[in-house]
């Protein structure tokens, strides 16, 4: 009955749009990886369930697709967690397949059995507990058909089986997968006329017009640009967003924003009468700032989430955010003040020149430097402003960039302008975790060059995922910032409490990792470089591995915040 059963679940996800089928060892999720191995879906054994999960997610985002996952039972699929709510809040559909004691088990003292309903709670709808395996396996594939069909985020799938887990000679007649069920199309969230008409009017009345773009997709960047062009406003586009690398700038694009906008006097010259944002939260805390209430119009597009402001400030238009664009542009004729749109872009040109001069002289300040290896010149110490940029820059167009949270994402912004190149990238902003990032990476891999850029402290929390670098599908360069702990802290407000470096260091935690040793256990290529004059020798080789690499560019402690005052201080 088991196989029979479990043949019938796999059409149900194969029907759903599911194809890849991430899987850790267990023993009582034997029943359906015995059936996987006969069925079409594409297998991943990977031996633990955080990597496992991190690596799915990294799959869906990258190919836009479902991926199951499979674990046996106890607080095997407990590890799901962290990758499942980063699925949640950034809309990525995982199936987490959950084996489980049967219920006769359950409340008895049995060994690995604990309560799975409410494993998800926090990530995940209620969860589809199809119960152990009956004569009623159609009805099971209809459910799962259903829920994987209709599923924009993550689901939970609880199994429970009864030994024998292993099938019986009577079974093997049911070995064979039957054709796919009919198709489920799932409802599309259509903004109304009345809401784009409504846009369209804001847009049409607006003298200082201004778009943000926070972290998003490739599609909805290309939205993004596409309203710019046709409007006119001025766009603010993070590096994450999918709209600023795009290939080529856009006349209204200005991308240093988080330079300027922290500056006081400038900013108060750029107050906007309509803001049109799209994506999430941004990364940038002064364009956080710059965004908080004020006297202009706020319209906010997203699509299934809400996504508002805590006092709930802005005019919130839900609905597929591409679509209400494509019916807008025709509506709009803008009548635009273009004293404004030259005022931001004179700060722009000024900003990246700043950027430029203090990236050409950044050096590691005094007892600064990162701990040169005999023979190197403590002059010659890498800035991470200029390791970043670097970097960043040396990437050829076409490749796949993750940008890992806390400092790299906010470096990127910082020194990374649009320009004829193209790079998708990808992003883990759901939740903003550091976890996983090195198997998502991974997962995320393809055919073409892609590449990881995160810190010391992200690398180390997931470095046991290296032991997933057979699974790359291409060249994958990981770039890692090692500055000595997360230096984001550095400038929040807990640095200024005058905590002594011991006490400061439970916020900084700066890995006591042994990078390289780690890298030869788990058989990836490494190089690691703290000077300028080895800098593009070693980006050239991380660039030319045919695989998975580590680059450790070991960098001053406080650089970065060193650059930033040293480009504000420019255009002050």
């Amino acid at each position: 009955m088991n196989r029979n059963w479990c043949n019938r679940v796999l059409e149900g996800l194969w029907a759903g749009g599911v194809e890849d089928l991430v899987v850790t060892p267990g023993s009582r999720s034997t029943p359906l990886l015995l059936a996987a191995l006969e069925s079409p879906l594409r297998l991943h054994s990977i031996i633990d369930e955080r990597s496992a999960a991190f690596f799915a997610l990294g799959r869906a985002r990258a190919r836009t697709c479902k991926v199951a996952l499979l674990c046996t039972s106890g607080s095997a699929g407990a590890h799901y967690l962290p990758a499942l709510l980063e699925a949640r809040y950034s809309g990525h559909c995982l199936v987490a397949l959950t084996a489980d004691r049967p219920p006769e088990l359950h409340e008895s003292g049995a060994n690995q059995t604990i309560a799975q309903s409410a494993l998800f709670a926090a990530a995940c709808p209620p969860v589809i507990d199809l119960g152990p395996p009956d004569n009623h396996a159609l009805a099971a594939r209809r459910r799962v058909h259903q829920a994987v069909a209709l599923a924009s985020g993550p689901i939970h799938i609880n199994l429970p089986f009864r030994k024998p887990l292993e099938p019986t000679i009577e079974e093997t007649a049911t070995f064979a997968m039957q054709p796919r069920p009919a198709a489920i199309w799932p409802a599309e969230r259509l903004i109304s006329d009345q809401a784009v008409a409504r846009i369209a009017e804001r847009c049409n009345t607006a003298r200082r017009g201004v778009i943000v773009a926070g972290p998003g997709t490739a599609a909805l960047g290309a939205s993004v640009r596409e309203l710019a062009v046709a409007s006119g406003f001025v766009l603010l586009a993070e590096s994450s967003s999918g709209a600023r690398l795009a290939g080529g700038a856009l006349p209204q694009q200005c991308d240093a924003f988080g330079h300027f906008l922290g500056i006081d006097a400038i900013a108060e010259g750029l107050e906007p009468d309509l803001i049109v944002q799209f994506g999430q939260e941004p990364s940038s805390a002064p364009l956080l700032r710059w965004l908080a209430p004020r006297g202009s119009v706020t319209l906010r597009l997203a699509d299934d989430m809400p996504r508002n402001t805590a006092d709930g400030d802005c005019e919130l238009i839900l609905g597929d955010p591409g679509q209400a664009v494509s019916r807008l542009v025709p509506l709009l004729s803008p009548q635009l003040d273009a004293s404004y749109l030259e005022a931001w872009r004179a700060h722009e040109r000024q900003a990246w020149a700043a950027v430029e001069h203090v990236l050409s002289s950044s050096v590691a300040a005094p007892g600064e430097a990162p701990g040169e290896a005999p023979g190197e010149a403590p002059g010659d110490a890498l800035s991470e402003a200029l390791a970043s940029a670097s970097a960043l820059r040396y990437l050829a167009t076409g490749t796949q960039l993750t940008l890992a949270n806390s400092l790299a994402v906010r470096n990127a912004d910082a020194v990374l302008r649009a320009s004829d190149r193209t790079l998708r990238v990808l992003h883990q902003r759901g939740t903003s975790g550091i976890d996983g990032l090195i198997a998502a990476a991974i997962g995320a891999s393809g055919s073409e060059p892609s590449a990881l850029l995160l810190g010391d402290v992200s690398a180390a929390h997931d470095l046991s995922s290296l032991a997933l670098a057979g699974l790359c599908e291409g060249p994958l360069a990981i770039l890692m910032i090692d500055n000595q702990g997360g230096q984001i802290f550095s400038q929040l407000p807990i640095a200024k409490q005058g905590l002594d470096a011991r006490s400061f260091n439970f916020w900084r935690t700066p890995p006591s990792v042994d990078f390289a040793a780690a890298c030869q256990a788990y058989g990836v290529p490494y190089r690691r470089v703290s000077q300028r004059s080895e800098l593009h020798d070693a980006l050239h080789w991380s660039h030319a591995q045919p695989a998975c690499s580590f680059l450790h560019m070991r960098v001053s402690a406080n650089s970065m915040s060193s650059f930033v005052q040293g480009v504000r201080e420019a255009l002050s």
